[in-house]
């Protein structure tokens, strides 16, 4: 019996190899350009979430509207790690305006957190 295809070819089967190979060097490439030496991509650990309610955290705490780079810089020093700008972008741009646990947007690049209505009569 003749053997064709991948059992005769001695490259098919290093291909697997060469996959993993490049795989593992993008991922080291990727993320030294994003600054994280030696680490893998920012961020994959961290539970969903985790942003918003920093973010959040952060704003509750504030004593009053806060920068957005002021926000990030908090959030990275809160969570003790490097967060992506965009992470934070998005939980500001998405819960803005929002009545229950959410934030205003008092100008551009400025965000407080929304005040909690009061109950008539307390």
């Amino acid at each position: 019996m003749e053997l064709n295809g991948a059992l005769s070819n001695p490259l098919a089967t290093r291909k697997d190899l060469q996959l993993r190979r490049l795989a593992i060097l993008k991922r080291e490439l990727v993320s030294r350009e994003q600054g994280f030496p030696g680490t893998s991509l920012p961020g994959l650990g961290r539970r969903q979430g985790t942003v918003l309610a920093t973010v959040t955290s952060v704003l509750e705490r504030a004593d009053g509207p806060m920068q957005m780079r002021e926000i990030y810089a908090a959030v990275e020093r809160v969570l003790g790690q490097a967060v992506a700008r965009a992470s934070v972008r998005e939980a500001l741009s998405a819960h803005t305006d929002v009545a229950e646990r959410g934030f205003r947007r008092i100008d551009r690049g400025w965000y407080e957190i929304t005040p909690r209505l009061q109950p008539a009569g307390g």
